[in-house]
Protein backbone atom coordinates (compact mmCIF):
# COMPACT_ATOMS: atom_id res chain seq x y z
CA UNK A 1 0.00 0.00 0.00
CA UNK A 2 1.51 3.19 -0.97
CA UNK A 3 1.55 6.26 1.31
CA UNK A 4 -1.47 8.46 1.00
CA UNK A 5 -1.84 11.88 1.90
CA UNK A 6 -4.65 14.37 1.29
CA UNK A 7 -4.63 18.22 0.60
CA UNK A 8 -6.73 19.32 3.58
CA UNK A 9 -6.54 22.95 5.10
CA UNK A 10 -4.87 22.81 8.70
CA UNK A 11 -5.79 24.56 11.27
CA UNK A 12 -3.60 25.43 14.76
CA UNK A 13 -4.73 24.47 17.86
CA UNK A 14 -5.14 27.68 19.95
CA UNK A 15 -7.66 27.04 22.54
CA UNK A 16 -7.40 23.60 23.75
CA UNK A 17 -9.48 23.69 27.01
CA UNK A 18 -12.64 24.17 24.40
CA UNK A 19 -12.21 21.28 22.14
CA UNK A 20 -15.26 19.05 23.13
CA UNK A 21 -17.06 16.75 20.51
CA UNK A 22 -19.70 17.24 18.40
CA UNK A 23 -20.68 14.26 18.12
CA UNK A 24 -22.63 10.89 19.09
CA UNK A 25 -20.86 9.19 20.97
CA UNK A 26 -16.99 9.12 21.67
CA UNK A 27 -15.06 7.90 18.93
CA UNK A 28 -13.61 4.47 21.02
CA UNK A 29 -16.91 3.90 21.58
CA UNK A 30 -17.40 4.11 17.55
CA UNK A 31 -14.68 1.80 17.34
CA UNK A 32 -16.31 -0.52 20.06
CA UNK A 33 -19.30 -1.11 18.10
CA UNK A 34 -17.60 -2.67 15.29
CA UNK A 35 -15.74 -4.83 17.44
CA UNK A 36 -18.51 -6.05 18.64
CA UNK A 37 -20.74 -6.08 15.95
CA UNK A 38 -18.82 -8.54 13.63
CA UNK A 39 -17.92 -10.85 16.49
CA UNK A 40 -21.98 -11.17 17.16
CA UNK A 41 -21.81 -11.86 13.19
CA UNK A 42 -19.41 -14.40 13.73
CA UNK A 43 -21.66 -16.06 16.69
CA UNK A 44 -24.65 -16.34 14.50
CA UNK A 45 -23.17 -17.59 11.55
CA UNK A 46 -20.71 -20.14 13.22
CA UNK A 47 -17.37 -18.79 11.42
CA UNK A 48 -15.16 -16.13 10.94
CA UNK A 49 -15.43 -14.63 7.80
CA UNK A 50 -11.75 -14.25 7.44
CA UNK A 51 -11.15 -10.88 5.07
CA UNK A 52 -13.74 -8.93 6.86
CA UNK A 53 -12.16 -10.56 10.18
CA UNK A 54 -8.81 -9.32 9.26
CA UNK A 55 -10.01 -6.15 8.48
CA UNK A 56 -11.51 -4.60 11.25
CA UNK A 57 -9.27 -4.04 13.21
CA UNK A 58 -8.89 -3.27 17.04
CA UNK A 59 -7.51 0.61 17.83
CA UNK A 60 -6.44 1.73 14.61
CA UNK A 61 -6.65 5.37 13.51
CA UNK A 62 -6.54 6.56 17.26
CA UNK A 63 -3.39 8.39 17.04
CA UNK A 64 -4.20 10.39 13.85
CA UNK A 65 -6.70 12.92 14.85
CA UNK A 66 -6.21 15.96 12.73
CA UNK A 67 -3.26 15.00 10.59
CA UNK A 68 -3.91 15.70 6.83
CA UNK A 69 -4.20 11.91 6.11
CA UNK A 70 -7.79 11.07 5.99
CA UNK A 71 -7.07 7.24 5.76
CA UNK A 72 -4.38 6.74 8.24
CA UNK A 73 -5.73 3.04 7.87
CA UNK A 74 -7.41 0.64 6.39
CA UNK A 75 -9.31 -0.84 9.34
CA UNK A 76 -12.77 -0.23 9.53
CA UNK A 77 -12.55 0.58 13.05
CA UNK A 78 -10.09 3.60 11.76
CA UNK A 79 -12.85 4.80 9.49
CA UNK A 80 -15.27 4.40 12.38
CA UNK A 81 -12.82 6.92 14.17
CA UNK A 82 -11.82 9.45 11.24
CA UNK A 83 -14.94 9.83 9.98
CA UNK A 84 -15.65 12.39 13.25
CA UNK A 85 -12.71 14.25 12.33
CA UNK A 86 -12.18 14.40 8.10
CA UNK A 87 -15.20 15.02 6.06
CA UNK A 88 -14.20 13.24 2.48
CA UNK A 89 -17.12 13.91 0.69
CA UNK A 90 -18.66 16.77 1.51
CA UNK A 91 -15.21 18.82 2.91
CA UNK A 92 -17.57 20.68 5.06
CA UNK A 93 -14.53 20.40 7.74
CA UNK A 94 -12.35 22.68 5.39
CA UNK A 95 -15.28 25.59 4.30
CA UNK A 96 -13.46 28.70 5.25
CA UNK A 97 -16.78 30.60 5.04
CA UNK A 98 -18.50 28.61 7.66
CA UNK A 99 -15.06 28.40 9.24
CA UNK A 100 -14.53 32.15 9.63
CA UNK A 101 -19.02 32.33 11.04
CA UNK A 102 -17.91 29.91 13.66
CA UNK A 103 -15.17 32.46 14.82
CA UNK A 104 -17.40 34.92 15.27
CA UNK A 105 -19.90 33.21 16.59
CA UNK A 106 -17.95 31.33 18.58
CA UNK A 107 -15.00 32.99 19.71
CA UNK A 108 -13.64 31.23 22.44
CA UNK A 109 -13.73 27.92 19.98
CA UNK A 110 -10.59 26.24 19.29
CA UNK A 111 -9.52 26.00 15.74
CA UNK A 112 -9.95 22.45 15.61
CA UNK A 113 -12.80 22.26 17.76
CA UNK A 114 -14.49 24.39 14.98
CA UNK A 115 -13.23 22.06 12.55
CA UNK A 116 -15.12 19.16 14.54
CA UNK A 117 -17.93 21.30 14.49
CA UNK A 118 -17.70 20.92 10.89
CA UNK A 119 -16.90 17.49 10.14
CA UNK A 120 -19.27 15.93 12.09
CA UNK A 121 -22.29 17.97 10.88
CA UNK A 122 -23.52 16.02 8.59
CA UNK A 123 -24.19 12.97 11.44
CA UNK A 124 -27.96 14.37 12.23
CA UNK A 125 -30.82 12.94 10.35
CA UNK A 126 -34.66 13.38 11.47
CA UNK A 127 -36.60 10.65 9.19
CA UNK A 128 -39.70 12.14 10.57
CA UNK A 129 -38.99 15.52 8.35
CA UNK A 130 -37.85 13.04 5.03
CA UNK A 131 -34.84 11.27 3.24
CA UNK A 132 -33.48 14.71 2.02
CA UNK A 133 -34.06 16.94 4.78
CA UNK A 134 -31.33 19.18 5.29
CA UNK A 135 -30.50 21.72 7.92
CA UNK A 136 -28.57 24.71 9.47
CA UNK A 137 -26.26 24.76 12.93
CA UNK A 138 -26.39 28.19 14.25
CA UNK A 139 -28.92 29.57 12.15
CA UNK A 140 -26.32 30.51 9.50
CA UNK A 141 -24.08 28.04 9.19
CA UNK A 142 -25.48 25.10 6.20
CA UNK A 143 -27.69 24.20 4.80
CA UNK A 144 -25.53 20.66 5.54
CA UNK A 145 -26.84 17.07 4.10
CA UNK A 146 -27.97 14.89 6.88
CA UNK A 147 -26.45 11.39 7.61
CA UNK A 148 -29.14 9.34 5.75
CA UNK A 149 -27.74 11.18 2.14
CA UNK A 150 -23.73 10.43 3.25
CA UNK A 151 -24.82 7.22 4.38
CA UNK A 152 -26.27 6.76 0.52
CA UNK A 153 -23.58 8.51 -0.60
CA UNK A 154 -20.91 6.16 1.27
CA UNK A 155 -23.14 3.18 -0.21
CA UNK A 156 -24.11 3.86 -3.33
CA UNK A 157 -23.48 7.59 -4.55
CA UNK A 158 -21.28 8.80 -7.14
CA UNK A 159 -18.96 11.57 -5.78
CA UNK A 160 -14.83 12.06 -6.56
CA UNK A 161 -12.45 10.33 -3.93
CA UNK A 162 -9.39 12.44 -3.76
CA UNK A 163 -6.46 9.37 -3.98
CA UNK A 164 -2.49 10.82 -3.63
CA UNK A 165 0.27 8.82 -5.64
CA UNK A 166 3.72 10.11 -5.85
CA UNK A 167 3.57 13.30 -5.76
CA UNK A 168 0.50 13.32 -8.10
CA UNK A 169 -3.19 13.93 -6.80
CA UNK A 170 -6.07 12.24 -8.82
CA UNK A 171 -10.11 12.45 -8.62
CA UNK A 172 -11.49 9.47 -8.42
CA UNK A 173 -15.33 8.61 -9.50
CA UNK A 174 -16.15 6.88 -6.66
CA UNK A 175 -19.41 5.40 -8.02
CA UNK A 176 -20.52 3.06 -4.63
CA UNK A 177 -18.82 0.62 -2.04
CA UNK A 178 -19.16 -2.35 -3.57
CA UNK A 179 -18.31 -1.30 -6.73
CA UNK A 180 -15.12 0.14 -5.43
CA UNK A 181 -14.18 -3.15 -3.60
CA UNK A 182 -14.78 -4.83 -7.24
CA UNK A 183 -13.37 -1.95 -8.57
CA UNK A 184 -15.75 -1.57 -11.29
CA UNK A 185 -17.68 1.44 -12.64
CA UNK A 186 -14.77 4.08 -11.86
CA UNK A 187 -12.42 6.08 -13.77
CA UNK A 188 -9.77 9.03 -13.10
CA UNK A 189 -11.77 12.39 -13.38
CA UNK A 190 -9.12 14.45 -13.56
CA UNK A 191 -5.12 14.69 -12.66
CA UNK A 192 -2.43 16.93 -11.37
CA UNK A 193 0.60 17.13 -10.13
CA UNK A 194 2.04 19.39 -7.19
CA UNK A 195 1.99 22.36 -9.40
CA UNK A 196 -1.31 22.26 -10.49
CA UNK A 197 -0.56 21.12 -14.23
CA UNK A 198 -2.95 18.50 -15.44
CA UNK A 199 -1.22 14.76 -15.80
CA UNK A 200 -2.35 11.82 -17.38
CA UNK A 201 -5.12 9.63 -15.89
CA UNK A 202 -3.83 6.07 -16.33
CA UNK A 203 -2.60 4.25 -13.26
CA UNK A 204 -5.33 1.13 -13.07
CA UNK A 205 -2.57 -1.01 -12.08
CA UNK A 206 -2.11 1.59 -9.15
CA UNK A 207 -4.79 2.23 -8.25
CA UNK A 208 -5.99 -1.22 -8.09
CA UNK A 209 -3.85 -2.58 -5.08
CA UNK A 210 -5.30 0.64 -3.02
CA UNK A 211 -9.10 0.37 -3.69
CA UNK A 212 -9.45 -2.04 -0.55
CA UNK A 213 -7.67 0.19 1.94
CA UNK A 214 -10.32 2.87 0.67
CA UNK A 215 -13.23 0.39 1.35
CA UNK A 216 -12.66 -0.68 4.73
CA UNK A 217 -11.89 2.57 5.88
CA UNK A 218 -15.20 4.34 3.98
CA UNK A 219 -17.29 0.81 5.44
CA UNK A 220 -15.94 2.00 8.87
CA UNK A 221 -17.49 5.95 8.55
CA UNK A 222 -20.52 4.16 7.29
CA UNK A 223 -21.08 2.18 10.54
CA UNK A 224 -20.08 5.47 12.18
CA UNK A 225 -23.58 7.10 10.79
CA UNK A 226 -25.12 3.91 11.54
CA UNK A 227 -24.31 4.00 14.96
CA UNK A 228 -25.01 7.85 15.27
CA UNK A 229 -29.15 7.37 14.68
CA UNK A 230 -28.53 5.28 18.35
CA UNK A 231 -28.47 8.76 20.14
CA UNK A 232 -32.03 10.25 20.26
CA UNK A 233 -29.76 13.87 20.03
CA UNK A 234 -28.23 13.02 16.59
CA UNK A 235 -32.21 11.90 15.41
CA UNK A 236 -33.76 15.47 16.66
CA UNK A 237 -30.61 16.89 15.50
CA UNK A 238 -29.90 19.07 18.33
CA UNK A 239 -26.87 20.75 18.01
CA UNK A 240 -24.70 20.50 21.11
CA UNK A 241 -21.06 21.12 21.56
CA UNK A 242 -18.92 22.71 23.66
CA UNK A 243 -20.92 23.27 27.42
CA UNK A 244 -23.87 21.81 26.58
CA UNK A 245 -23.54 18.30 26.12
CA UNK A 246 -26.45 16.01 25.87
CA UNK A 247 -26.71 14.05 29.13
CA UNK A 248 -26.75 10.30 26.94
CA UNK A 249 -23.81 11.13 25.45
CA UNK A 250 -21.61 12.11 28.49
CA UNK A 251 -22.17 9.16 29.82
CA UNK A 252 -21.24 6.55 26.95
CA UNK A 253 -17.57 7.01 27.81
CA UNK A 254 -15.05 4.13 26.49
CA UNK A 255 -14.39 1.45 28.34
CA UNK A 256 -16.61 2.54 30.95
CA UNK A 257 -18.76 -0.14 32.54
CA UNK A 258 -21.82 1.99 31.02
CA UNK A 259 -20.60 1.15 27.54
CA UNK A 260 -19.26 -2.43 28.47
CA UNK A 261 -22.21 -3.48 29.96
CA UNK A 262 -23.82 -4.60 26.60
CA UNK A 263 -21.06 -6.65 24.76
CA UNK A 264 -21.67 -9.16 21.37
CA UNK A 265 -22.04 -11.88 23.76
CA UNK A 266 -24.72 -10.43 26.37
CA UNK A 267 -26.28 -8.50 23.01
CA UNK A 268 -26.62 -11.83 21.04
CA UNK A 269 -27.97 -13.73 23.78
CA UNK A 270 -30.59 -11.44 25.67
CA UNK A 271 -31.79 -9.17 22.41
CA UNK A 272 -30.85 -11.26 19.50
CA UNK A 273 -29.31 -12.04 16.26
CA UNK A 274 -28.27 -9.95 13.29
CA UNK A 275 -30.71 -7.11 12.16
CA UNK A 276 -31.27 -8.71 8.57
CA UNK A 277 -30.93 -5.69 6.00
CA UNK A 278 -32.44 -7.41 3.04
CA UNK A 279 -35.74 -7.85 5.23
CA UNK A 280 -37.05 -3.93 4.11
CA UNK A 281 -40.01 -2.57 2.43
CA UNK A 282 -40.43 -2.42 -0.98
CA UNK A 283 -38.20 0.15 -2.61
CA UNK A 284 -35.83 0.84 0.30
CA UNK A 285 -32.33 -0.06 -0.03
CA UNK A 286 -30.86 -1.95 2.73
CA UNK A 287 -28.93 0.47 4.60
CA UNK A 288 -31.84 2.68 4.65
CA UNK A 289 -33.53 -0.41 6.79
CA UNK A 290 -30.93 -0.08 9.16
CA UNK A 291 -30.64 3.70 10.08
CA UNK A 292 -34.30 3.96 10.01
CA UNK A 293 -35.24 1.46 12.34
CA UNK A 294 -32.29 2.12 14.81
CA UNK A 295 -33.03 5.96 14.37
CA UNK A 296 -37.36 5.46 14.98
CA UNK A 297 -35.99 3.74 18.16
CA UNK A 298 -33.93 6.52 19.46
CA UNK A 299 -36.93 9.00 18.57
CA UNK A 300 -38.76 7.44 20.91
CA UNK A 301 -36.77 9.14 23.44
CA UNK A 302 -35.97 13.06 24.68
CA UNK A 303 -32.81 14.84 24.39
CA UNK A 304 -32.29 18.24 25.96
CA UNK A 305 -34.45 20.60 23.68
CA UNK A 306 -37.03 18.22 22.08
CA UNK A 307 -39.01 15.55 23.22
CA UNK A 308 -39.74 11.96 22.30
CA UNK A 309 -42.12 11.01 19.27
CA UNK A 310 -43.63 7.41 18.08
CA UNK A 311 -44.19 8.39 14.93
CA UNK A 312 -42.89 5.78 12.50
CA UNK A 313 -43.96 3.25 9.91
CA UNK A 314 -44.52 -0.33 11.90
CA UNK A 315 -41.35 -2.03 10.37
CA UNK A 316 -38.49 -3.95 12.03
CA UNK A 317 -38.50 -3.99 15.82
CA UNK A 318 -38.85 -0.79 16.30
CA UNK A 319 -42.52 -1.06 17.63
CA UNK A 320 -41.40 -4.02 19.71
CA UNK A 321 -39.07 -2.36 21.66
CA UNK A 322 -40.27 0.98 22.28
CA UNK A 323 -43.55 -1.07 24.33
CA UNK A 324 -41.06 -3.35 25.89
CA UNK A 325 -39.55 -0.16 27.22
CA UNK A 326 -42.59 1.56 28.12
CA UNK A 327 -43.88 -1.41 29.98
CA UNK A 328 -40.32 -1.77 31.78
CA UNK A 329 -40.27 -0.89 35.65
CA UNK A 330 -38.54 2.15 34.61
CA UNK A 331 -39.07 3.72 31.09
CA UNK A 332 -36.64 5.85 29.46
CA UNK A 333 -37.34 9.77 29.76
CA UNK A 334 -39.66 10.90 26.73
CA UNK A 335 -40.31 14.74 27.69
CA UNK A 336 -38.54 17.85 27.52
CA UNK A 337 -38.66 21.09 28.88
CA UNK A 338 -36.72 22.34 26.20
CA UNK A 339 -33.35 22.18 27.39
CA UNK A 340 -33.77 19.28 29.84
CA UNK A 341 -34.95 15.91 30.58
CA UNK A 342 -34.83 13.79 33.51
CA UNK A 343 -31.25 11.74 33.48
CA UNK A 344 -30.84 9.68 36.77
CA UNK A 345 -28.56 6.75 36.12
CA UNK A 346 -31.58 4.79 35.53
CA UNK A 347 -33.15 7.16 32.81
CA UNK A 348 -29.80 7.19 31.29
CA UNK A 349 -29.83 3.09 30.98
CA UNK A 350 -33.17 2.79 29.64
CA UNK A 351 -32.40 4.49 26.73
CA UNK A 352 -28.73 2.67 26.59
CA UNK A 353 -30.89 -0.37 26.71
CA UNK A 354 -32.85 0.01 24.07
CA UNK A 355 -30.86 2.05 21.77
CA UNK A 356 -27.59 0.36 22.39
CA UNK A 357 -27.89 -3.15 21.60
CA UNK A 358 -30.04 -2.56 18.66
CA UNK A 359 -26.99 -0.44 17.30
CA UNK A 360 -24.44 -3.67 17.72
CA UNK A 361 -26.93 -5.82 16.01
CA UNK A 362 -27.61 -3.38 13.07
CA UNK A 363 -24.31 -2.93 12.81
CA UNK A 364 -23.32 -6.33 12.82
CA UNK A 365 -26.70 -6.07 9.72
CA UNK A 366 -24.51 -3.88 7.62
CA UNK A 367 -20.81 -6.22 7.90
CA UNK A 368 -23.64 -8.99 6.90
CA UNK A 369 -24.94 -7.13 3.94
CA UNK A 370 -21.19 -5.75 2.86
CA UNK A 371 -20.35 -9.56 3.33
CA UNK A 372 -22.55 -10.92 0.51
CA UNK A 373 -22.72 -8.30 -2.15
CA UNK A 374 -18.86 -8.93 -1.98
CA UNK A 375 -19.17 -12.28 -2.21
CA UNK A 376 -17.69 -13.39 0.85
CA UNK A 377 -20.79 -15.13 2.02
CA UNK A 378 -23.60 -17.02 0.02
CA UNK A 379 -26.07 -14.56 -1.72
CA UNK A 380 -28.60 -16.84 -1.51
CA UNK A 381 -29.63 -16.07 1.73
CA UNK A 382 -27.80 -19.40 3.19
CA UNK A 383 -24.71 -19.14 6.19
CA UNK A 384 -23.37 -21.75 4.70
CA UNK A 385 -23.61 -25.62 3.75
CA UNK A 386 -23.68 -26.72 7.19
CA UNK A 387 -25.06 -25.12 10.92
CA UNK A 388 -24.52 -26.33 14.49
CA UNK A 389 -26.21 -24.16 16.80
CA UNK A 390 -24.67 -25.85 20.31
CA UNK A 391 -23.79 -24.29 23.37
CA UNK A 392 -26.48 -21.11 23.23
CA UNK A 393 -28.90 -19.69 25.45
CA UNK A 394 -31.01 -17.50 23.64
CA UNK A 395 -33.54 -15.21 25.51
CA UNK A 396 -34.11 -12.70 23.35
CA UNK A 397 -36.03 -12.17 19.69
CA UNK A 398 -35.61 -13.06 16.35
CA UNK A 399 -32.96 -15.52 15.82
CA UNK A 400 -32.49 -16.94 12.01
CA UNK A 401 -30.03 -19.98 11.20
CA UNK A 402 -30.27 -21.08 7.72
CA UNK A 403 -27.71 -23.38 6.11
CA UNK A 404 -28.15 -24.94 2.61
CA UNK A 405 -27.83 -28.91 3.57
CA UNK A 406 -28.68 -29.33 7.25
CA UNK A 407 -28.26 -28.12 10.99
CA UNK A 408 -27.08 -29.99 14.07
CA UNK A 409 -28.33 -28.93 17.76
CA UNK A 410 -27.58 -30.17 20.68
CA UNK A 411 -24.68 -30.59 23.21
CA UNK A 412 -21.44 -29.08 22.08
CA UNK A 413 -18.20 -30.26 22.98
CA UNK A 414 -18.00 -28.61 26.16
CA UNK A 415 -21.76 -30.27 27.35
CA UNK A 416 -23.29 -27.40 26.48
CA UNK A 417 -26.66 -27.48 24.92
CA UNK A 418 -29.03 -25.09 22.85
CA UNK A 419 -31.22 -23.82 25.80
CA UNK A 420 -34.23 -21.77 24.29
CA UNK A 421 -35.87 -20.02 27.44
CA UNK A 422 -39.61 -19.00 27.42
CA UNK A 423 -39.48 -15.35 27.08
CA UNK A 424 -37.59 -16.05 23.48
CA UNK A 425 -39.40 -15.37 19.96
CA UNK A 426 -39.04 -16.39 16.61
CA UNK A 427 -35.94 -18.95 17.02
CA UNK A 428 -35.90 -19.97 12.81
CA UNK A 429 -33.96 -23.44 11.98
CA UNK A 430 -34.10 -23.67 7.74
CA UNK A 431 -32.12 -26.11 6.16
CA UNK A 432 -31.84 -27.55 2.83
CA UNK A 433 -32.00 -31.38 3.76
CA UNK A 434 -32.19 -32.15 7.55
CA UNK A 435 -32.63 -30.69 11.07
CA UNK A 436 -31.25 -33.02 13.73
CA UNK A 437 -32.19 -31.89 17.37
CA UNK A 438 -30.32 -33.82 19.31
CA UNK A 439 -29.46 -34.53 23.09
CA UNK A 440 -28.68 -30.95 24.74
CA UNK A 441 -31.97 -28.89 22.47
CA UNK A 442 -34.03 -27.29 24.90
CA UNK A 443 -37.21 -25.28 24.50
CA UNK A 444 -38.66 -24.26 26.89
CA UNK A 445 -42.92 -24.02 27.58
CA UNK A 446 -43.77 -20.19 25.98
CA UNK A 447 -40.75 -20.00 23.70
CA UNK A 448 -41.28 -20.10 19.74
CA UNK A 449 -39.47 -22.48 18.10
CA UNK A 450 -40.21 -23.24 13.53
CA UNK A 451 -38.00 -25.46 11.88
CA UNK A 452 -38.50 -25.75 7.91
CA UNK A 453 -36.61 -28.07 5.59
CA UNK A 454 -36.51 -26.03 2.24
CA UNK A 455 -34.62 -23.21 0.31
CA UNK A 456 -33.29 -20.17 1.95
CA UNK A 457 -33.63 -16.59 0.79
CA UNK A 458 -32.39 -13.62 1.16
CA UNK A 459 -35.44 -12.49 3.76
CA UNK A 460 -37.02 -15.54 4.77
CA UNK A 461 -40.90 -15.76 5.65
CA UNK A 462 -40.06 -16.14 9.32
CA UNK A 463 -37.34 -12.93 9.21
CA UNK A 464 -40.31 -11.27 7.22
CA UNK A 465 -42.63 -11.78 8.87
CA UNK A 466 -42.44 -10.45 12.63
CA UNK A 467 -41.37 -7.43 10.69
CA UNK A 468 -44.38 -6.49 8.68
CA UNK A 469 -47.20 -7.26 11.38
CA UNK A 470 -50.06 -6.36 8.57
Amino acid sequence: MRFIKFLLIIFSLTSPAFILPLKAYKEGVHQYIVREAYKLLKEQLGYDISELYLKIGQSEGQTDNWSDNPFVSDKVVAGAWDEDHHDIIYHYDTKLDDYNFLSKTLPYLGDIGKRYVLASSSHFWSPDQGDAHRYMIYDNIGPFNNAFIKAAAYSYGVWELQHYLDRDFYYIRYDGLINMYNKTNWRVNRAYDLEGREIGRDFDDDFGSDRLYYTYNILGRLAHLLADMGVPAHVHIVIHPFGYLDYYEEAMVENSDFVNFWDYDKTFHEKGGFINPYCSPEGWYPIKFLMYTAAQISDHFASRSHGGNDNSWDIGEIRDIIVTDINSSHPGPVTSTGTNYSHSNEDLASIRDATFPYIIRATAGLLYWFAVETGKIPNNGCYGEIGNIKGMELKGKNYIFKYSNRINSGYDDNNIGLQIRSTTKNVTFIAGTEINLQDGFEANAGSEFHAFIGPCSVCAYEEYHPYFPY
